[in-house]
């Protein structure tokens, strides 16, 4: 059953009712047939936003025997809306609940999972499993929730997009949604871009990374660019097939000279829905393959605290910063949430480089805080206990000693949470103290290449850097919340 934002994928009632009483059937029929409008009545001011993963939830509700079967559902469902705002203040556990900003976000992991071989077995993804094979999830998706999983798509970023187009669904996805015609122009400039960033791969996913590229920023849907995309790919294919060929290929693709093209590629059938092309079209797609267009790189910035960027894409895994900081100052138009998180990542690094962590342009950077903002002063102003108490944080939880930080004490146990996040994540250093993990895992500098919309952070080598291989940690795309829309992506400097 099912109620707007929830979704209970199995529920178990067992009833205890004194002797000689029989208000089981009535119990069993309000649970089937009623209960979804008083929960979605009891769930309507429910204060827990982004998308919950719950994996059970221990639900006692006391019912009257003489009960109406309305108000056995009544009291039901006010029970399990109490439940899950208890649990929801609790906040994240990485063994029984999960939350993510949005089901896009969710959708997005569980795609990189996939590919990755990292789904299987996993409670969150039980929805996915009734499909024949685990790959066959992407094209599921592609049919239930065509606009989620394009917009997973879109989040994954270059480096994860092309992961999961290449090892879970590929071109297929896009014959599936193909619905004829399409839009052609934010195709080829999709191509021309991707040439330019070169990032135009010849895999068996070029027309998926093509019509991705096409929907970016567009009000437009896969299955509109679906057919040129493909058309497009196959294309790049014939004139990759062609070695020295290429010129007259193009030639004759952009004058429509079909003959001249099987002579120069031999026997195939590949170019024949390009005839169905203007030639406006066929003579922009070929000069979109013969030119070089060039992109003047962005500014080439360095950090000493690289390993703090293997932090901030974990930070929104465990609460809701935009919540728990509500009750905070924004300073110089600078939002608590960000000048929250800085500081967190400050005091993950110990009381020796909290200063310089502040301060990192970098950093800063992908938070989007000028450097103008005295955040250390910020912090002087702060009553720690909205923080605690809407971040399922308790001022008495102890901080890891090997911090040391000088910061309010509920942000240094935000920062233990953050490294025992990321222990876990990592095989054998579910135990691992902040000193450790710091020497070990997140010692390391890095440079990083930003542009306008993308920015790539090359990691120096960690002690301790098989284990970031191993979990895909140091190989990962993001959006910083609230700090624009410039996709960072990471990857280890060689």
């Amino acid at each position: 059953m099912s109620a707007p934002d929830l979704q209970i994928r199995q529920l178990v009632a067992h009833c205890r009712m004194p002797a000689g009483t029989n208000a089981g059937p009535r119990v069993v029929a309000a649970l089937e047939e009623e209960l979804a409008a008083p929960l979605e009545r009891a769930l309507a001011t429910l204060d827990a936003e982004g998308y919950w993963l719950i994996r059970r939830l221990a639900v006692h509700a006391g019912v009257g025997a003489g009960w109406t079967t309305a108000q056995m559902a009544s009291a039901v469902a006010a029970a399990i809306g109490e439940a899950v705002r208890k649990r929801a203040r609790r906040g994240r556990d990485a063994r029984d609940v999960l939350w993510f900003p949005d089901r896009t976000a969710f959708v997005a992991e569980f795609l990189l999972d996939l590919a990755r071989g990292r789904a299987g077995g996993r409670w969150e993804y039980d929805e996915f499993a009734p499909v024949p094979e685990w790959h066959d999830a992407a094209i599921a998706l592609a049919a239930s929730e065509p606009a989620v999983l394009q917009a997973a798509l879109l989040r994954l970023g270059p480096a994860g997009l092309e992961e999961v187009a290449d090892q879970v669904c590929g071109d297929r996805l896009l014959e599936v949604v193909d619905a004829g015609g399409g839009v052609r122009v934010p195709v080829l400039s999709a191509l021309r871009h991707l040439r330019a960033r070169g990032r135009l791969t010849l895999t068996a996913s070029t027309a998926l990374l093509l019509a991705v590229e096409a929907v970016r920023g567009r009000p437009l849907t896969l299955a509109e660019v679906a057919r040129p995309a493909l058309d497009v790919a196959e294309l790049v294919r014939l004139v990759a097939g062609a070695g020295a060929s290429t010129e007259p290929v193009l030639a004759a693709v952009a004058a429509g000279r079909w003959a001249d093209l099987v002579v120069a590629v031999g026997p195939t059938d590949g170019f024949l829905p390009l005839i169905e092309w203007p030639a406006a079209d066929r003579m922009a797609l070929a000069e979109a393959l013969t030119r070089a267009h060039d992109v003047e790189p962005g500014p080439r910035l360095y950090t000493r605290f690289g390993g703090t960027f293997l932090l901030l894409p974990r930070l929104p895994d465990l609460w809701s910063w935009s919540k728990a900081t509500e009750a905070w100052p924004d300073t110089d138009g600078v939002g608590a949430d960000r000048l929250a998180k800085l500081a967190v990542l400050a005091a993950t690094s110990g009381t020796a480089r909290f200063a310089a962590v502040l301060e990192d342009p970098l950093l800063r950077l992908a938070l989007a805080i000028p450097d103008h903002v005295n955040v250390r002063a910020w912090l002087d102003t702060l009553d720690p206990a909205p923080f605690a108490a809407s971040g399922g944080l308790r001022l008495d939880d102890p901080v890891d000693p090997s911090l040391g930080t000088p910061v309010p004490h509920v942000l240094g146990v935000a920062a233990t949470a953050v490294l025992r996040d990321l222990g876990r994540r990592l095989p054998g250093m579910a135990g691992a103290s902040a000193a450790y993990l710091w020497r070990n895992v997140l010692d390391v500098d890095a440079w990083a290449g930003v542009e306008e919309a993308a920015a790539v952070v090359e990691l120096g080598r960690a002690p301790l850097a098989i284990l970031l291989a191993m979990t895909g940690l140091g190989r990962t795309d993001f959006v910083v919340d609230g700090a624009g829309e410039r996709r960072w992506t990471l990857t280890s400097r060689s």
